[in-house]
């Protein structure tokens, strides 16, 4: 079975390129558009016999939480959550401190496949074939 990844991000045409590319690399993607609906299907993923081995969150979700508040409300939830922080703002110094967020890595935008590849094997290895 391959890993499952859910991406939170408010810009659908990034939802999009995750999901093609996350689905190319032979992980099984989830998107959602906002924080809140990140953690409602965290939730249930983790009651489930699936449940995600890794989130990517935006930083700058436009309505509702934000990528750090929601982290937060995952780590309430699950305390051995593995996060990707993302982001194209400059105005996040998160990209660079990532870890002291609790974070477990930063892929930051604009990403290219092998950025995502790579981090994603660093975390959890590459999925079975």
């Amino acid at each position: 079975m391959s890993p499952r990844i859910l991406v939170v991000d408010d810009d659908a045409s990034i939802c999009k390129i995750y999901k093609i590319m996350l689905t190319r690399l032979g992980y099984d993607a989830t998107t959602v558009n906002t924080g809140e609906e990140g953690v409602r299907v965290y939730t249930d993923a983790l009651k489930s016999a699936t449940p995600f081995r890794v989130v990517i969150l935006d930083l700058t979700l436009g309505e509702g939480m934000n990528g750090l508040e929601t982290l937060g409300r995952l780590r309430e939830l699950d305390p051995a959550v593995c996060a990707l922080a993302s982001s194209g703002s400059s105005s996040h110094t998160v990209g660079d401190a990532y870890l002291e967020h609790g974070f477990k890595g930063a892929v930051l935008k604009p990403f290219r496949f092998q950025d995502v590849a790579r981090c994603l094997d660093n975390l959890i290895g590459k999925p079975p074939a």
